[in-house]
């Protein structure tokens, strides 16, 4: 992409480009070297635009919401509407959070029961850890649960 800008260097917001440029948006381009203008965006050649970015299905990238210009790549699929994510990489959607194969949610978080995890109250602690407010704490090692209480 070419902003155009003004002879001192800044970048600058112009209602006329130089040497065969185009105007498209605030931004200048070349048609000689295959750039396309879509509603104010400016893409090179072969790309597509989604929202206000280009993207390339040449390159497996796919518009999963045109609105919000989500880019995704092939295969991928949205999760909540913000995030793509690939079952075909072991990923997957729980109550809106991508996680991994094997994964389940804590809170606005993922984790893994397998390894030793566990969820106490939303918060992800390792095995054999306790709760202390809002982190874990491990006693066997010798750790103590100090809550400080506002004065």
């Amino acid at each position: 992409m070419v902003v155009c800008s003004c002879i001192d260097g800044r970048p600058n917001v112009v209602d006329t480009c130089p040497g065969g440029q185009r105007m498209c948006g605030t931004q200048c381009y070349s048609p000689f070297l295959e750039q396309t203008c879509y509603h104010g965006v400016v893409c090179n050649k072969g790309e597509r635009v989604c929202g206000t970015q280009c993207y390339s299905s040449y390159l497996g990238q796919q518009c999963v919401d045109n609105n919000k210009g989500i880019v995704c790549g092939k295969g991928e699929k949205l999760c909540a509407g913000t995030r793509c994510y690939s079952t075909f990489h072991g990923q997957q959607c729980i109550d809106g959070i991508v996680c991994e194969r094997g994964e389940i949610t804590c809170g606005n978080q993922c984790f893994n029961p397998l390894i030793g995890q566990q969820c106490l109250s939303a918060i992800v602690c390792a095995k054999n850890q306790l709760l202390c407010g809002d982190h874990c704490y491990n006693p066997q090692a010798g750790q103590q649960c100090h809550i400080a209480t506002p004065r």
